[in-house]
């Protein structure tokens, strides 16, 4: 255990530590990283910038009314040393009183089977094990401990690699969970130096692992950590650190503007049709910003960001410019050809083939029950109930069976005109408030992060292009069953 040589060294120290927390709740504060009632997964490896995450977590969690939840993850790479630290972050949740599911891989089997590094693999699979426990969990956020240092090397890594804006942003306070849904990842010490979360810990008297690996420069990102950055901050500038911080502060402000308008260009002259991206070219562009939503489209298209780089986009930027005809292949069996005044993009094979559409208009009666089949092998059942039919507490029994994601009641006294089970249109709309305000169904996938090729296989439940449900995402607000509600439409999902 630490011991101060002096009272004047104690105090100095215990300044410092009171610092460190103030400047990480103004950094949680500032970025809205942690809101009261949040349920936290927090990464704990057991190296000393997790430990002092679920530390200060731990703090904060009485102020912000804070579930906490630790996952451990043993990558299976570092044998004794992995199952020390196991031990070690179970010891100190449970001193914390803070719940921990400990999660076991073989990473270096992994690694071989996605044809990725160990490095990539294991980040890959670490926030998948973050994910799941998140969402059995209840969990909105996911709380992970970069610093300043990573945040650094992130900048570096990227450049050396080449990167544009968006790369020299480095890492973000909060971001979306890959493939998570609503949940966000959030990282509170960005704000604070790797020295300065020692000093912290040492002044709780709080002991922490070491990672052997980290000396291992058979990582890119270790030699940058141990050789690149010290010799820089050492011959160059004391403040090495904190400057490619402001950097990365800067290229974030200025990538979130263009990011923005990018979006404005995108939706303007981007058109979604089934498994193709029609990219109208009848305006001249600003060339940047063409760039992002060239790179909107394609990530859209492949569902998902990994190899797809800087030369793909460039790539695709020159065919605009290009032939009628011309024809660029890209990752995942993208595909972008030059028309007039376009570009088409689609996965191969697709171009010529239209989405199988479906529709059907069940007729829905009282004492019957009516089924309709879909196209993926389930089934929806439609029945009309009355309210006494629930039982004394008929309102009550009727919001808890709508709580089910299979089963759904809507006022069928709201509904005019017939049901339809089909494929999604163009002008379907989806109510998301009791005001009657929502979305375009088509901006609602999108901001759901819901990937195209799904998007293409949805059935949904609509009047017109009002839409009651979409099976497996949420049904509308204008059709929700009130206390004065006398006929439910009651809608059960099979899934087969």
């Amino acid at each position: 255990m630490w011991k101060c040589e002096s009272d004047r060294g104690c105090r100095e120290r215990k300044d410092g530590s009171v610092r460190v927390q103030k400047r990480i709740l103004e950094f949680v504060k500032e970025h809205r990283l942690l809101e009261r009632g949040d349920r936290l997964v927090v990464g704990v490896s057991g190296g000393a910038d997790s430990v002092c995450l679920l530390r200060m977590l731990h703090i904060l969690r009485d102020n912000y009314e804070l579930e906490l939840y630790a996952v451990h993850v043993n990558h299976g790479l570092r044998g004794e040393e992995a199952e020390r630290d196991e031990k070690f972050v179970q010891a100190l949740c449970e001193t914390l009183e803070i719940p921990c599911d400990t999660i076991q891989l073989d990473i270096r089997s992994e690694a071989k089977r996605m044809r990725l590094s160990e490095e990539e693999a294991g980040r890959e699979w670490r926030y998948r094990c973050f994910a799941e426990v998140a969402e059995r969990r209840g969990c909105n956020k996911v709380a992970v401990a970069h610093h300043m240092e990573d945040n650094a090397e992130t900048v570096l890594f990227r450049m050396f690699r080449g990167t544009g804006i968006q790369g020299l942003a480095g890492i973000a306070p909060c971001s979306p969970m890959p493939d998570g849904g609503d949940i966000r990842i959030v990282r509170p010490l960005l704000c604070v130096s790797r020295a300065e979360i020692e000093g912290y810990l040492q002044e709780l008297a709080q002991s922490y692992c070491v990672d052997s690996t980290n000396g291992d420069e058979n990582y890119s990102r270790n030699r940058i950590r141990n050789s690149i950055l010290p010799l820089a901050t050492e011959y160059i500038n004391a403040q090495t650190v904190r400057n490619l911080n402001t950097l990365a502060h800067h290229a974030g402000r200025a990538a979130e503007y263009l990011q923005r308008q990018a979006d404005a260009l995108y939706e303007r002259c981007a058109r979604v049709e089934e498994m193709r991206i029609v990219f109208s070219l009848k305006q001249e562009e600003e060339p940047v910003l063409l760039e992002l939503a060239l790179r909107n489209a394609l990530y859209e298209l492949a569902g998902k960001k990994r190899d797809i780089s800087t030369v793909h986009v460039e790539a695709l930027q020159r065919l605009c410019s290009g032939q009628v005809g011309s024809r660029l292949d890209l990752p995942y069996g993208i595909v972008a050809r030059k028309s007039y005044d376009c570009i088409e993009l689609y996965r191969a094979g697709t171009q010529e083939t239209e989405q199988e559409t479906f529709c059907e208009q069940p007729k829905v009666r009282d004492g019957e029950q009516t089924v309709v089949y879909l196209p993926d092998g389930g089934n929806l059942i439609f029945s009309i109930k009355h309210l006494r039919d629930f039982g004394a507490d008929a309102y009550r029994e009727i919001i808890k069976i709508a709580q089910n994601d299979y089963t759904k009641c809507f006022d069928y006294d709201k509904i005019k005109d017939n049901i339809s089970v089909r494929t999604p249109k163009m002008a379907d709309f989806l109510c998301l408030y009791q005001d009657g305000r929502g979305k375009l169904l088509k901006d609602y996938l999108v901001d759901a992060k819901v990937p195209l090729s799904k998007r293409n296989r949805l059935c949904l439940v609509a009047e017109g292009d009002s839409v009651l449900w979409i099976p497996g995402l949420r049904d509308g607000e204008g059709y929700r069953v009130r206390p004065d509600t006398e006929r439910i439409l009651l809608i059960e999902w099979n899934i087969q």
